[in-house]
């Protein structure tokens, strides 16, 4: 069960190590945006964008008070010529406010110009490298469709981003209003109020519009990237999260059988399966005569307690085996469907082609429905094939059924062979035997003539027609002996001679 499950899981842990690579290249993205583009807008604004405007308020009122004492004097006296001293350090202090803010001015477009350029055309304003990444892959990384299109991607971007120099360029126009104001008034005298009015107005509704359109272009655009930026790695966490719950919830079903059978086994099966050989046993050797194994030891040992509760936990787990599957298999629709959602934000991800096409990962370049159709033939496939549920198919009710049928009979047996008084009353008889008479006769046959009553009439026939006797026999074999040694040894010592 557990083998063919984990041959199945192979298609699904390789979408799970292909799918796991995605979430990189889009941190990459986000840290690039963050860091070479979004930072550098940090920086402008720092530098120029924040002072242009700041204080335009009082910037307008200083250059408006100075521009009118040199022409006319005091406000608070009109009667009052001021010299030229004076004039000329309020000419030079009005001057030099004014100069710079249009040096602000010139150095803000500039600053305008080469952040929308970058992201209208993907070019990174700083160089800033992600972790180990090489810094040369940056380029290649860059989302320049998502950039571009954060330009125009609703009409408040589109119609105001643009405009931000165009409004930029019309403060610049207001303050060298100013300029040529405050010349006039130093060296004609004949500056009106209406004229240094008219243009205070002008200047402070420039200064406003300026703050909108870059509070939209920042907001819209600027940002932007990396709004959806975080969306996207938001989304593909969260996808890849429900994809691997689903895995490993898949998995750890499967686990829990695995380990629930192996402690069947090392329980309860071993018992059962003693039981089941001990009957297999007794039928194939009940006819032996020596067998040890009897009918009734047999239906004890199928209808003890731990048999019975081997029985009822085997048959829980085969109805577990059977939810469980359901479970599984049902699962495999979940891990479809996950899947694909994450194959379909990897692969419709136009900002990453040049960085895949680059690294050459052709899996993350494929055809979107046959990637989506191949993902849900092989994991259909899989399902039906490695279905443990069809591997069980109906042998667990014909096991369960054929060892119910065994324990029925061997408790009915017990049942019949249950020695009480009823039983001996209904089974046995008393039976009483006695002899006919007390005594009897025994009849023996024996051997009339045996090997030594033989022996006994030759040697008492020897001993009266011979007179011999069993000491006569040993002197003649004694006789015979000392004659042969004689003539042994008289014999050798006539050669020697």
């Amino acid at each position: 069960m557990s083998v063919s499950f984990s041959h199945s899981c192979q298609v699904a842990e390789y979408h799970h190590s292909r799918l796991s690579l995605s979430l990189t290249p889009v941190r990459w993205q986000k840290y690039h945006v963050d860091k070479n583009f979004v930072r550098a807008r940090q920086a402008m604004e720092e530098r120029t964008l924040m002072s242009l405007a700041l204080g335009f308020q009082e910037f307008s009122y200083q250059v408006e008070s100075r521009i009118w004492e040199i022409s006319h004097g005091p406000p608070s006296s009109s009667n009052v010529t001021l010299s030229d001293d004076v004039k000329t350090g309020l000419f030079l202090d009005a001057l030099n406010l004014i100069n710079g803010r249009v040096d602000l001015a010139e150095r803000a477009f500039a600053n305008f110009t080469q952040l929308y350029g970058a992201f209208y055309n993907g070019t990174p304003i700083f160089r800033y490298k992600y972790e180990n990444e090489p810094r040369e892959l940056n380029i290649y990384v860059t989302p320049k469709p998502l950039l571009n299109q954060s330009l125009f991607h609703n009409d408040y971007a589109g119609r105001y981003s643009s405009r931000l120099g165009e409004q930029i360029n019309r403060v610049k126009e207001s303050l060298l209003v100013y300029r040529d104001l405050l010349e006039q008034s130093f060296y004609q005298g004949n500056i009106t109020f209406e004229e240094i009015h008219q243009n205070n107005v002008q200047f402070l509704s420039r200064c406003r519009t300026f703050y909108s359109r870059k509070a939209t272009f920042y907001t819209e655009s600027v940002e932007y990237p990396s709004r959806v930026l975080a969306e996207k790695i938001e989304v593909l966490e969260r996808r890849w999260r429900e994809f691997d719950s689903d895995f490993h919830s898949m998995y750890e079903k499967v686990v829990q059988l695995t380990e629930r059978l192996n402690y069947l086994g090392a329980t309860i099966l071993g018992t059962l399966e003693t039981s089941v050989d001990e009957a297999e046993s007794y039928i194939t050797y009940a006819h032996v005569s020596d067998s040890n194994l009897t009918k009734m030891g047999v239906a004890q040992s199928l209808t003890s307690d731990e048999v019975l509760k081997g029985i009822s936990e085997l048959g829980n787990f085969f109805d577990d085996i059977r939810s469980r599957g359901q479970s599984v298999y049902d699962e495999w629709s979940t891990l479809n469907s996950s899947t694909g959602d994450i194959w379909r934000l990897v692969l419709s991800d136009e900002n990453l082609e040049e960085y895949y096409t680059h690294q050459n990962q052709t899996d993350m370049l494929q055809d979107l429905p046959e990637v989506l159709s191949e993902v849900a033939a092989n994991y259909t496939l899989h399902r039906d094939n490695y279905d443990f549920r069809f591997e069980l198919g109906n042998l667990d009710s014909l096991f369960l059924m054929s060892v119910e049928r065994m324990m029925e009979a061997m408790r009915m047996f017990k049942a019949g062979s249950n020695l009480d008084k009823d039983f001996i009353q209904s089974n046995f008889l008393r039976l009483d035997i006695y002899y006919k008479e007390k005594s009897y006769e025994q009849i023996t046959q024996q051997r009339a003539y045996d090997l030594f009553a033989l022996m006994c009439d030759i040697g008492g026939s020897m001993g009266l027609f011979v007179g011999a006797s069993v000491l006569t026999i040993c002197e003649l074999l004694d006789l015979g002996l000392h004659n042969s040694v004689y003539r042994l040894t008289h014999s050798r010592r006539r050669t020697a001679v």
